[in-house]
């Protein structure tokens, strides 16, 4: 939290857990890789991360809790396709979001929920497999 020279970090596969706002406020913080096996991004976990711009999230990943990601600068992200549960507002205040896409798949998660993106240009889509 508040930790204003992190740029980026890779969270390593021996992590099972990140508490909540534990990056909040990391203004540099660009680039967030998830190796580790997490279930949960815990609510306010990347809150005012406003210079982040790309999260790898893994697939162990089953939920994306309240305002995981609020008012960061997210731009995109792919949820794997373990995730069941996305919080209504897990993207809340994220203007910067223009595309959130879905692991092929049978991702349970119904495409065109901006869950909280107030972003009128985002696109929510389903990639398929290839």
């Amino acid at each position: 939290m508040d930790c204003g020279s992190l740029t980026s970090i890779t969270i390593p596969e021996s992590v099972t857990s990140i508490g909540s706002s534990a990056f909040s406020n990391c203004d540099n913080l660009e680039e967030v890789i998830i190796l580790g096996n997490i279930e949960t991004i815990n609510g306010s976990t990347f809150m005012y991360t406003k210079g982040l711009e790309r999260v790898v999230l893994p697939n162990s990943l089953k939920s994306i809790e309240n305002s995981a990601f609020y008012s960061s600068g997210l731009k995109e992200i792919t949820i794997p396709n373990s995730v069941t549960t996305i919080d209504t507002t897990a993207f809340k205040e994220c203007t910067n979001l223009t595309n959130i896409y879905f692991a092929a798949g049978d991702n349970p998660i119904p495409a065109g929920q901006p869950w909280g993106a107030p972003n009128g240009n985002l696109v929510v889509t389903k990639l398929t497999e290839q």
